[in-house]
């Protein structure tokens, strides 16, 4: 992937205290294994025309100690380990405190930010 690293993207410097949150809103549970569970993304929705194959779905650990969880701010009501296939679940991000790490500049002109957990140094 071609890119360039920035050190200040929209106004936000690499290292930047930030506060992000996203209301939490109704999905459900679509697949479930022992180590994982597969929601139906309320945000996204599966382009039948694109070549992605992506199906729709996001996926996060069953074990509320997994180390995934540390990786991503996602929450979900009830907690995973409880969810079985066909149950509502609710998903959000609670305000959470991240530091601003990495600015990409990537091929599409699109910037990615990629924060982590403010108590986490990347």
């Amino acid at each position: 992937m071609d890119s360039t690293r920035l050190t200040k993207a929209l106004g936000y410097t690499v290292g930047d205290l930030l506060l992000i949150s996203a209301e939490a809103f109704v999905a459900r549970v679509v697949r479930t294994t022992p180590q994982r569970l597969l929601i139906d993304w309320p945000w996204w929705e599966a382009d039948p025309e694109s070549t992605n194959s992506w199906d729709g779905t996001v996926g996060f650990p069953r074990d509320p100690d997994a180390h995934g969880w540390l990786n991503t701010p996602w929450r979900l009501e009830p907690d995973a380990s409880e969810l079985q296939t066909g149950d509502p679940c609710f998903v959000g991000i609670p305000p959470t405190e991240v530091r601003g790490y990495l600015h990409r500049e990537v091929r599409s002109s699109r910037r990615l930010r990629i924060p982590t957990p403010a108590g986490l140094r990347a």
